[in-house]
């Protein structure tokens, strides 16, 4: 009788850990990767970018397979640069490539079930190419006793193991390649404190693709400046290639301006006279060549008048306030003595310091932490660094904008 109603209770755990599972699952999957838009004047077209797009272009036609890093400040436009080369078309119409994107910024990669089920819903709503590579509905049988286990590696393999497969069925000579972007790369690392089986799956899955099959072409973009540093300690660095995003150089930020005044929905003809007669370097000094920040500039000036100095555009004054404490109080890792230091030497230098220089100075572990605190903004070297002058020849420190450039100048006298 007692083994009878011990198998009673553990059939009703199973069937209760399956009911679970599947509303969990069920739920990760109807939340997805969605990002929601507020109301307002039609997005402006792509602008600029010249080089990086016909680089890019060239790199994932040429070399349909493999892994790029690609990294930048927040709003620089790694995601607009993205999504506009991969959804470029030819003369005749027909797409160049057959983009599929996660974007784990919307992703709750603290849950497990979270990120393999914005996959899967990604490729059930992706471009034909991708339709199908998943089964419309997962057996969840499974997934409960790994669930109860605490452990989804195995269903996590199999996912990626199948679509891998899929990969080398669909792909073939003349398709436009598929690429896989993983917008915000960084949210890996809270997925890792949660389920590492999962994260490994993936990695073996992206190298397995890109490198073995080499049937995919996948993008990690992050605005975490350590992210490749990160990647390499789990997979090999001779597996994906890095490129940074800076900001646009004098002369294409000055175009870029232009171009808005001329094409804005929402700008008067007075507000555009008034434009035209501020002097670039002016309006360049503040925002430097960061797209966004010259809508910035552009916005504030129609709502709020003229901007008559650094201190009066609001990004200079928000940088002001995140980065005074720096000034004040000791952290753990460096002193406010070190703090002056080497915002003293950035701001003599010609808008960067050697990476390296800088370590043999301070030491690694206070330049890692400056980093991490963003108080300063580590770049590898890329080919894409157009916006320093002259063009560094290794890896380099630099504010995180030019907005906190203009803050520092004013934080060093305090």
């Amino acid at each position: 009788m007692h083994s009878r109603l011990r198998a009673r209770v553990s059939l009703a755990r199973l069937r209760w850990s399956v009911s679970l599972a599947r509303s969990r699952w069920s739920a990760a999957l109807a939340k997805g990767p969605t990002r929601t838009r507020s109301s307002g004047p039609p997005p402006l077209p792509f602008l600029n970018r010249c080089k990086e797009v016909a680089e890019l272009t060239s790199h994932f036609q040429d070399d349909p397979a493999g892994i790029t890093v690609l990294l930048g400040p927040p709003s620089s436009g790694k995601t607009a640069l993205v999504q506009h080369v991969l959804t470029q078309t030819d003369a005749s119409g027909s797409p160049l490539f057959n983009p599929l994107t996660v974007d784990l910024h919307s992703v709750d990669t603290s849950s497990k079930p979270n990120f393999v089920a914005a996959f899967v819903k990604q490729t059930q709503r992706g471009p034909d190419f991708w339709k199908g590579f998943t089964p419309s509905k997962i057996s969840f049988k499974d997934w409960a006793i790994e669930f109860r286990r605490q452990e989804s590696a195995s269903v996590s393999s199999a996912i990626f193991a199948s679509i891998a497969e899929k990969c080398q069925k669909n792909w073939r000579q003349g398709c436009p390649p598929p690429v896989l972007v993983i917008e915000e790369a960084h949210e890996f690392r809270r997925l890792e404190k949660v389920d590492s089986g999962t994260l490994d799956a993936f990695l073996k899955f992206a190298v397995r693709v890109s490198k073995q099959d080499r049937t995919l072409h996948i993008i990690f973009t992050s605005s975490d400046s350590f992210f490749a540093n990160w990647l390499t300690e789990r997979i090999s660095p001779m597996n994906f290639e890095v490129d940074v995003i800076g900001d646009l150089p004098k002369h294409e930020a000055e175009a870029f301006f232009t171009q808005l005044l001329e094409i804005s929905p929402t700008m008067t003809p007075a507000q555009r006279q008034q434009f035209h007669a501020i002097p670039f370097d002016q309006v360049f000094h503040m925002t430097g060549g960061r797209m966004f920040l010259i809508k910035r500039y552009m916005s504030q000036h129609c709502r709020r008048g003229p901007i008559q100095s650094a201190s009066d555009f609001k990004p200079v004054q928000l940088a002001r306030t995140d980065l005074r404490h720096f000034f004040l109080t000791d952290s753990t890792e460096y002193t406010k003595k070190q703090v002056l230091e080497i915002v003293q030497a950035l701001l003599a230098s010609p808008g960067y310091l050697d990476y390296h220089e800088c370590i043999d100075r301070f030491g690694w572990a206070v330049i890692r932490a400056m980093v991490e605190d963003k108080l300063l903004y580590y770049r590898p070297m890329s080919t894409f660094a157009r916006d320093l002058t002259p063009v560094p020849e290794d890896d380099v420190l630099t504010a995180p904008s030019v907005p906190a450039l203009r803050a520092m100048e004013t934080l060093v006298k305090l």
